[in-house]
């Protein structure tokens, strides 16, 4: 285990080195997809938070208010489900403004800034702990997001699934510039040992998106 800045940082750059070619291949995918927007990424639409997404959930309303005219015999369960966090109190999840939202549908930047700029964070963190730490933040942030624009209207999102959030971070990793990224990942991974626990599910997350063609 490496806590000591100063020896974190001589295995980056060695690491940073061996890794040379690794690095510019996921950079040469990156950078073909960074003008590229959610959608062209393959999320899914109620994880857009765009336009799309508020149809989906305008959607949702209006069939539940349907269910509800036909029957009053029956209280029709909402169809969605509590987003699941499972390492963090949601009311610790850093909150974006409102106003950061244009009537609930489009954001001055990217939805998943937030996300974006705690990503980029890992390159400046020297030990893999830190680094860690860091690759958490982005993903609650991620969280944080979708649970905000759902909160707008009232509404929770639905369990996300590792196949809808790996597009999510692929994009978030493509949008954050993230330099050497193969060498932060193989860092944190050899901290933690193995793939097990939720930092080891991100991570996971996190290579499955090097592979993307």
């Amino acid at each position: 285990m490496i806590f000591n800045g100063k020896v974190a940082s001589h295995v980056y750059e060695v690491k940073k080195q061996e890794q040379k070619q690794e690095n510019q291949k996921i950079h040469n995918k990156l950078s073909l997809l960074r003008e590229k927007t959610l959608a062209d990424f393959g999320i899914s639409i109620k994880y857009c938070l765009d336009c799309a997404t508020r149809e989906y959930i305008q959607s949702k309303l209006s069939s539940k208010v349907n269910t509800c005219t036909r029957s009053s015999q029956t209280i029709q369960q909402d169809t969605f489900e509590t987003l699941i966090i499972e390492d963090v109190d949601s009311t610790y999840l850093p909150s974006r403004p409102q106003a950061k939202l244009l009537q609930g549908t489009f954001f001055q930047q990217s939805p998943f800034q937030n996300a974006i700029e705690a990503l980029k964070l890992i390159q400046f963190r020297q030990t893999p702990h830190h680094k860690v730490k860091q690759l958490v933040a982005c993903f609650r942030c991620i969280y944080s997001a979708i649970i905000d624009y759902y909160n707008y209207y009232k509404k929770q999102p639905s369990i996300i699934s590792t196949d809808e959030m790996i597009p999510i971070f692929h994009y978030v990793l493509c949008k954050s510039s993230l330099q050497n990224p193969y060498t932060h990942f193989e860092i944190m991974q050899k901290y933690l040992g193995n793939l097990d626990g939720l930092e080891g599910f991100y991570l996971a997350i996190m290579e499955a998106s090097f592979n993307i063609a």
